[in-house]
């Protein structure tokens, strides 16, 4: 893909649909989910950033995946440019605070890119609603 904006992206997962379940970008609420995106997407396809459903403000400290929910539980490393809007990235770092791995990465939502990028499209099914 060309580098692209956030929203673009997300239109276009929006845009999708499978067996009848509209898509959206990625939201990885919980450790056992962002190890399966890393583990068994990522490391196949061997793209070093994707685009997830993550946004929000750093001035108001409010991030949220693209449901709604808050971002809880997760380190997202901050862009070091002064910013307000930012949208999430998750990316191979080789060179890590601790070590090498996959972060979470929020970037200003003026800022595109750089080079080679994907995005992560997930159908959720079923509801709390229907669930109960």
């Amino acid at each position: 893909l060309e580098s692209t904006d956030w929203q673009t992206i997300r239109e276009r997962a929006e845009a999708t649909e499978l067996l009848g379940v509209q898509g959206q970008l990625v939201a990885m609420e919980s450790a056992e989910e962002r190890a399966f995106v890393a583990d068994n997407i990522l490391r196949v396809c061997g793209i070093p950033e994707m685009m997830i459903g993550l946004s929000g403000s750093l001035e108001q400290n409010e991030l949220r995946w693209i449901n709604g929910q808050p971002v809880a539980g997760f380190e997202v490393e901050k862009s070091h440019l002064p910013t307000d809007l930012v949208y999430g990235v998750f990316r191979w770092n080789p060179a890590g605070k601790w070590q090498s791995g996959w972060e979470m990465r929020a970037i200003s939502v003026d800022v595109l890119p750089e080079g080679w990028f994907g995005y992560l499209v997930e159908y959720p099914v079923g509801t709390r609603e229907t669930e109960l």
